[in-house]
């Protein structure tokens, strides 16, 4: 396939049903999941034979993993030397507590699990009850002993921090870093392609069957991180253009999450060295480029669509009102990234962060 026949691809979203989920999407969607009870995760981009398969254009029909493999770079830019599409892309929807949890490091899941990523993950808060949580990290620091007594006496969350969460907060959570989301809370979730999850915890409860779910202490234990997460937040940096706003909440060197919210047609060139992908969380629109002799994407919110890398620009075009969308990408250098935001006006001194991710983003 040529570059001038590639277009922005729609894709279909994946339903998971999880223990924990719920039926009721009518804050992303206006109304309910139908036929499914309990879905706790819809995936947005699932790269394997029965994942995502694209609605629109001349590829319509086609798994997407197939033709993530057949246009290679066209596609990818230089992730496709992944292999794999690198990011998965989700809403996740709770009625309960989730397990509290680890993800595991690159390293360790090359020498364990033979697979080249670990987690990393990035939440961004679409709504939330009045009263909701997340426990990240540990409030102080702990050895493995004192860990391992929490966990069997079941009091390991009274280590952690908990913290009231409401729409448009950001949450980004390191790779080895305890964790859970609370009950109540609809958020999208940016993380590697990585489905390995140790859970250490979850809160005595019973699957379908009866039975406890299974626990991955070993596993949690030797990759947990055992200080304080220190996160130094920055101000939400926002790059206003005419119509809109386009807010920086995470950029870290696993990927990149922007939000676009715009009542008019808003355009942006790329690079090429990646692909973009645009989720719809607000109002519906479409999603057009110079390069695709008018084939366009329909966006409308819990829908995804990618630019192909081989696309030199994109146009997000609201079709009545406001439409707000997230974009989410991998840059091959911050340094680069950070150059460009500099360029944009942003002040040197909201790009200083630490240890931690180039950008935090705490305020909603």
């Amino acid at each position: 396939m040529a570059f001038s026949q590639l277009y922005p691809i729609r894709l279909s979203p994946v339903f998971k049903e999880k223990i924990w989920g719920k039926s009721d999407y009518s804050a992303l969607y206006g109304h309910q999941v139908g036929g499914l009870e309990q879905v706790g995760e819809i995936w947005c981009i699932n790269d394997v034979p029965d994942g995502s398969t694209i609605t629109n254009g001349s590829l319509k029909g086609r798994p997407f993993v197939q033709v993530m493999e057949t246009l290679g770079e066209e596609l990818m830019g230089a992730t496709t030397k992944f292999g794999r599409f690198p990011l998965i892309l989700k809403f996740i929807n709770t009625s309960q507590d989730l397990s509290i949890q680890v993800h595991p490091s690159d390293s360790y899941v090359q020498q364990t699990e033979n697979i080249p990523w670990g987690k990393t993950e990035a939440w961004f808060i679409l709504d939330a009850e009045p009263g909701s949580r997340v426990l990240l990290g540990f409030k102080e620091s702990q050895t493995r002993a004192e860990v391992e007594h929490a966990l069997q006496s079941g009091r390991i969350h009274e280590l952690m921090d908990s913290i009231p969460v409401k729409r448009g907060d950001v949450i980004f959570v390191p790779e080895g870093t305890i964790h859970a989301v609370g009950r109540g809370i609809l958020l999208f979730e940016v993380q590697n392609n990585c489905d390995i999850t140790y859970r250490l915890s979850d809160w005595g409860r019973l699957d379908s069957h009866g039975r406890p779910r299974q626990l991955h202490i070993r596993r949690g234990l030797d990759v947990l991180n055992l200080e304080p997460l220190t996160q130094a937040g920055v101000p939400r940096i926002s790059l206003e253009f005419e119509g809109g706003v386009k807010d920086v909440l995470v950029a870290c060197p696993r990927f990149v999450m922007e939000r676009i919210s715009t009542h008019q047609p808003y355009r942006e060139e790329l690079t090429g060295e990646t692909f973009v992908a645009l989720t719809g969380i607000n109002g519906v629109g479409r999603i057009l480029t110079k390069n695709n002799d008018h084939r366009t994407a329909d966006m409308a919110p819990g829908i995804t669509v990618i630019i192909p890398a081989g696309l030199t620009e994109f146009t997000l075009e609201p079709a009545n009102g406001q439409v707000d969308c997230l974009k989410t990408y991998i840059t091959n250098s911050m340094d680069g990234f950070r150059r460009l935001l500099m360029a944009a006006g942003v002040p040197e001194r909201h790009l200083r962060n630490g240890s931690g991710p180039l950008i935090l983003s705490t305020d909603g």
